[in-house]
């Protein structure tokens, strides 16, 4: 299949409606066609996997042709500097979130990426060393606690930094890795009350707000089952 066809296959579940409301989720997509994102799914199943196809598609325009590139791409083939390039291109929180959850976190390399990428500048970029993080928190069900409680340096580091897609990014890290287990949890809690005391504004919004789901009563009773 060229990319062309996928393109197509793309357009036949374009929506106007569906691609004037991105913007109501705060999503940067001047080209969008307007695929919502099981309708996206099912060409990608259609289309299998196919690392070529997906890294033709991640240079055109269209912001669905990412969406698919990503979910197309073998993680098996996928190399450092080409998830590099691909973090360095992205303009929306969705795609960022999207590759991260899909494709990154699978490389071989992803614990040292997700922190290579956090160190960096780059609102995009650093959102997506951080939401890196947060899926192995979250997917990576074999790790050992001690593997995941590093991330919580990286909370600790750049909780002042007051960018949207930053700021929410290190909250859900926090939140993530204090619902992974019962030790993770009282570490992040130690630490949310820390930024909670803070005269930045930012880190004592993420500090309060992760106290307020890492204390609650539904967490505390799944985590002392677990």
């Amino acid at each position: 299949m060229t990319s062309d066809q996928a393109i197509s296959l793309l357009q036949a579940y374009s929506s106007p409606t569906h691609a004037s409301n991105l913007a109501r989720y705060a999503i940067q997509a001047p080209h969008a066609l307007g695929v919502k994102s099981p309708d996206i799914k099912l060409v990608a199943k259609r289309i299998g996997i196919n690392h070529a196809l997906a890294l033709d598609l991640w240079h055109y325009s269209t912001h669905e042709a990412k969406l698919l590139a990503v979910l197309l791409a073998d993680h098996r083939l996928l190399t450092p500097r080409q998830l590099d390039s691909w973090a360095h291109d992205f303009y929306s929180w969705d795609i960022c979130d999207h590759a991260c959850t899909f494709l990154f976190r699978k490389t071989p390399f992803a614990y040292e990426k997700a922190e290579e990428l956090a160190n960096r500048q780059p609102e995009y970029v650093r959102r997506c060393g951080l939401v890196m993080m947060t899926t192995l928190a979250l997917h990576d069900k074999g790790a050992e606690d001690e593997k995941i409680l590093p991330f919580l340096n990286y909370v600790n580091k750049y909780a002042d930094d007051e960018r949207n897609f930053v700021l929410k990014a290190v909250n859900w890290l926090l939140r993530q890795v204090g619902k992974r287990s019962l030790k993770l949890n009282i570490e992040a809690i130690q630490l949310a009350g820390i930024l909670a005391e803070r005269t930045n504004k930012a880190s004592r919004w993420v500090g309060k707000d992760a106290l307020r789901e890492l204390e609650s009563e539904k967490i505390q009773l799944r985590l002392k089952r677990t």
